[in-house]
């Protein structure tokens, strides 16, 4: 078996988990924005166009940023847009009060974002991710990848 292929398996665990636990935080996600978009169709200034673009492409990042951490390319999309997501959702806990949603939903929304974050930032993810970013950019090669103020490729300003 080629070296590449053996270290496909070698995925940390705490990348699968992030990665899985992104589906359920673009759940919440979905049900914040069609809260959201609820309200918003009750104003007469439009909002509800707004409400939907920001929902979905968040949604969108969130699911981008699950896929490219499988795949070893980015920690740094998913851990943002969850990360963002659990602030929004623990600012919403912090003003409205734990009592205020239905079965515990705004608490389960802040403990599946805040994992989903606290896992896509573990150093053994991102130590992952720079070793199939180096084995990408320099494969075989057993040396550190040269940060980017090095690169030969790019042409000194």
């Amino acid at each position: 078996m080629s070296a590449k292929l053996i270290s496909a398996w070698h995925t940390p665990w705490a990348a699968i988990a992030a990665s899985v636990l992104a589906l359920p935080t673009a759940f919440v996600l979905v049900v914040v924005g069609w809260g959201a978009l609820l309200v918003a169709n009750d104003r007469a200034d439009g909002a509800a166009w707004m409400v939907l673009v920001v929902a979905i492409g968040w949604t969108a990042g969130l699911l981008a940023g699950a896929i490219r951490l499988l795949l070893g390319r980015s920690w740094l999309t998913l851990a943002v847009t969850a990360g963002l997501l659990a602030a929004l959702m623990l600012f919403g806990l912090a003003r409205g009060g734990l009592g205020d949603g239905p079965l515990g939903f705004g608490t389960l929304a802040v403990l599946v974002s805040l994992a989903t974050t606290v896992l896509a930032v573990l150093p053994g993810v991102r130590r992952w991710v720079g070793e199939q970013r180096r084995e990408r950019l320099y494969p075989g090669s057993t040396q550190r990848a040269r940060s980017a103020d090095h690169d030969p490729r790019r042409p000194s300003s």
